[in-house]
């Protein structure tokens, strides 16, 4: 096994393949499991469980765009950051 990895470092070619194998593999990002991006219909997410649960945030508005209030827009100052979200 060692020899292998050390095999690696000096042949470019299993290196590359080496890290093309781990590309595929991501992070969903609704629940942090490991998933493929190949061949993967629910893809950025592991499962469809957890595409819809997305969703349903998306549409329920628990997830928000941080955005100006008219006051702040009045004021003339530059956004600092500490926006209002609605």
């Amino acid at each position: 096994m060692r020899i292998e990895k050390i095999r690696s470092v000096f042949h470019p070619k299993s290196a590359i393949r080496n890290l093309r194998e781990r590309m595929k593999k991501i992070r969903c990002p609704r629940c942090r499991k490991e998933a493929t991006w190949e061949g993967n219909p629910f893809r950025p997410f592991c499962s469809e469980r957890c595409k819809l649960i997305d969703l349903g945030n998306w549409a329920g508005e628990s997830y928000r765009v941080p955005t100006r209030t008219q006051e702040e827009e009045e004021d003339g100052l530059p956004e600092t950051g500490n926006s209002t979200v609605h």
